[in-house]
């Protein structure tokens, strides 16, 4: 099987997606947003993960609730197996046509390690 979009697309797209990414960089610090790790795709795509490493379940969702006020898009919650909970606010940048995302996977409390007595 043929992939039908050749390498050349798909480099537009990133550096299209790449120049949002810069932006929102840029937005975040200046209105001090949570920093998140974000990822860009073959096909242009970015993500934005509010990850459970760098921040407590309610900071998760602080966080993606503060990128998705300042983008304009609504969270939707969505339970997973393993009592899991996934936070996601997708957007599209019209001009461009660049898709993306902020998300979370958040662990309920039940899952979480007990923390550690002072």
């Amino acid at each position: 099987m043929t992939d039908a979009v050749n390498s050349g697309t798909r480099y537009r797209w990133q550096r299209a997606a790449h120049t949002v990414l810069a932006d929102l960089l840029r937005d975040g610090a200046a209105h001090d947003l949570p920093p998140l790790t974000w990822t860009l795709d073959p096909g242009g795509s970015l993500a934005g993960e509010a990850d459970s490493s760098t921040y407590t379940p309610a900071e998760q969702r602080a966080a993606v609730q503060a990128w998705a006020d300042h983008i304009g898009t609504i969270v939707e919650s969505h339970p997973m197996i393993g009592r899991r909970e996934q936070l996601y606010a997708g957007w599209t940048v019209v001009d461009t046509a660049v898709t993306g995302s902020i998300r979370a996977t958040l662990l309920t409390a039940e899952l979480r390690p007990p923390a550690e007595a002072p």
